[in-house]
Protein backbone atom coordinates (compact mmCIF):
# COMPACT_ATOMS: atom_id res chain seq x y z
CA UNK A 1 0.00 0.00 0.00
CA UNK A 2 2.85 2.28 0.93
CA UNK A 3 4.37 1.70 -2.30
CA UNK A 4 1.22 2.74 -4.50
CA UNK A 5 0.89 6.02 -2.45
CA UNK A 6 4.71 6.49 -3.29
CA UNK A 7 4.04 5.78 -7.22
CA UNK A 8 0.88 8.27 -7.13
CA UNK A 9 2.73 11.04 -5.54
CA UNK A 10 5.68 10.63 -7.64
CA UNK A 11 3.09 10.14 -11.07
CA UNK A 12 1.49 13.73 -10.08
CA UNK A 13 5.16 15.49 -9.96
CA UNK A 14 6.16 13.89 -13.30
CA UNK A 15 2.81 14.05 -15.36
CA UNK A 16 2.56 17.84 -16.08
CA UNK A 17 6.26 18.36 -16.54
CA UNK A 18 6.05 15.19 -18.99
CA UNK A 19 3.10 16.24 -20.37
CA UNK A 20 4.73 19.98 -20.92
CA UNK A 21 7.72 18.33 -22.89
CA UNK A 22 5.55 16.54 -25.06
CA UNK A 23 3.61 19.40 -25.94
CA UNK A 24 6.38 21.12 -26.69
CA UNK A 25 7.98 18.37 -28.90
CA UNK A 26 4.92 17.11 -30.74
CA UNK A 27 2.15 19.52 -30.34
CA UNK A 28 -1.53 18.71 -29.72
CA UNK A 29 -1.96 16.35 -32.26
CA UNK A 30 0.65 14.41 -31.69
CA UNK A 31 -0.14 14.24 -28.01
CA UNK A 32 -3.81 13.11 -28.41
CA UNK A 33 -2.67 10.46 -30.89
CA UNK A 34 0.05 9.38 -28.35
CA UNK A 35 -2.12 9.34 -25.46
CA UNK A 36 -4.59 7.53 -27.29
CA UNK A 37 -2.32 4.72 -28.49
CA UNK A 38 -0.59 4.72 -24.52
CA UNK A 39 -4.67 4.16 -23.44
CA UNK A 40 -4.97 1.15 -26.13
CA UNK A 41 -1.71 -0.82 -25.37
CA UNK A 42 -2.38 -0.79 -21.59
CA UNK A 43 -6.13 -1.56 -22.32
CA UNK A 44 -4.60 -4.64 -24.02
CA UNK A 45 -2.01 -5.71 -21.85
CA UNK A 46 -5.05 -5.34 -18.57
CA UNK A 47 -7.21 -7.95 -20.34
CA UNK A 48 -4.36 -10.39 -21.25
CA UNK A 49 -3.44 -10.49 -18.00
CA UNK A 50 -6.65 -11.02 -16.59
CA UNK A 51 -7.64 -13.36 -19.11
CA UNK A 52 -7.40 -17.09 -17.01
CA UNK A 53 -8.46 -15.12 -13.46
CA UNK A 54 -11.26 -16.75 -12.53
CA UNK A 55 -9.91 -20.50 -13.08
CA UNK A 56 -10.22 -22.62 -9.89
CA UNK A 57 -12.14 -20.04 -8.31
CA UNK A 58 -15.18 -22.25 -7.39
CA UNK A 59 -12.86 -24.63 -6.36
CA UNK A 60 -11.07 -22.47 -3.79
CA UNK A 61 -14.45 -20.43 -2.44
CA UNK A 62 -15.48 -23.86 -1.78
CA UNK A 63 -12.56 -24.85 0.36
CA UNK A 64 -12.90 -21.97 2.59
CA UNK A 65 -15.77 -21.70 4.73
CA UNK A 66 -16.50 -18.88 6.53
CA UNK A 67 -15.10 -18.89 10.59
CA UNK A 68 -11.63 -19.45 8.18
CA UNK A 69 -12.10 -16.27 7.38
CA UNK A 70 -13.18 -14.24 10.53
CA UNK A 71 -9.72 -15.93 11.85
CA UNK A 72 -7.70 -15.08 9.13
CA UNK A 73 -9.63 -11.17 9.80
CA UNK A 74 -8.93 -11.55 13.54
CA UNK A 75 -4.74 -12.35 12.55
CA UNK A 76 -4.69 -9.13 9.77
CA UNK A 77 -6.38 -6.73 12.39
CA UNK A 78 -3.81 -7.49 15.13
CA UNK A 79 -1.09 -7.50 12.77
CA UNK A 80 1.07 -4.03 14.03
CA UNK A 81 2.94 -3.27 11.21
CA UNK A 82 -0.33 -3.37 8.78
CA UNK A 83 -2.14 -1.45 11.61
CA UNK A 84 0.89 1.25 11.81
CA UNK A 85 1.14 1.35 7.34
CA UNK A 86 -3.28 1.56 7.08
CA UNK A 87 -3.05 4.77 9.69
CA UNK A 88 0.01 6.15 8.29
CA UNK A 89 -2.07 6.10 4.65
CA UNK A 90 -5.24 7.56 6.11
CA UNK A 91 -3.15 10.45 7.28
Amino acid sequence: MVFHGVGGSIGDVLAPVTTGTLLAVLGRRGILNAYAILSLLLAFTALWSFRNISEGLETQLKAVDSMARREQTKRLLQNRVLRAITLIKGL
